[in-house]
């Protein structure tokens, strides 16, 4: 996100998608990056002046989309006035580089989080740890027929992956 703009009820931000999202987003109907560019929009939408507990985002109603690799460069959130003061509900429209909207996040609904079900800071905090291993301690020689789970998908790739391992 480039810039935030805050009014009474209304949260707008300005995205500016990297070189590798813009690469990937015609592998997505909407790429993680951006649906996480409108849960962060959502979280400024969702707090309260004076109120200083953590939403956590828990639904949606619907997630409309016109199109596939859609190339998002706005987000507007409008609260709710209808939603309860501790389940606060925006609306997300999803604009591209002219305004045309593109899409829409219906009903994004958050909830707040105790102090119980974080536990300490360090419980949220996440570390990746590499360690480097030689190809000859991963490689071994397997007996029997290897089976693998494959996952389908309406564009056809997991059929063809499922024949490339037979």
């Amino acid at each position: 996100m480039t810039e935030i703009r805050v009014a009474a009820g209304q949260v707008e931000a300005d995205i500016a998608p990297s070189a590798e999202v813009v690469r990937q987003r015609g592998s997505f109907m909407l790429h993680p990056a951006v649906l996480d560019a409108c849960l962060q929009t959502f979280a400024i939408a969702a707090a309260r002046p004076g109120d200083e507990r953590t939403f956590l985002p828990v639904s949606m109603e619907r997630v409309a989309l016109i199109e596939q690799g859609l190339d998002v460069r706005r987000v507007v959130l409008k609260q709710r006035s209808d939603a309860a003061a501790d389940r606060p509900t925006c609306d997300a429209w999803l604009f591209d580089a002219e305004g045309t909207v593109v899409g829409a996040v219906v009903g994004l609904t958050a909830r707040p989080i105790t102090s119980a079900e974080t536990g300490s800071w360090q419980t949220l905090v996440h570390e990746t740890a590499w360690q480097e291993k030689k190809l000859s301690e991963l490689v071994t020689e397997q007996s029997g027929p290897e089976r693998w789970v494959v996952f389908l998908d309406d564009a056809g790739v997991g059929p063809a992956i499922a024949d490339a391992l037979r």
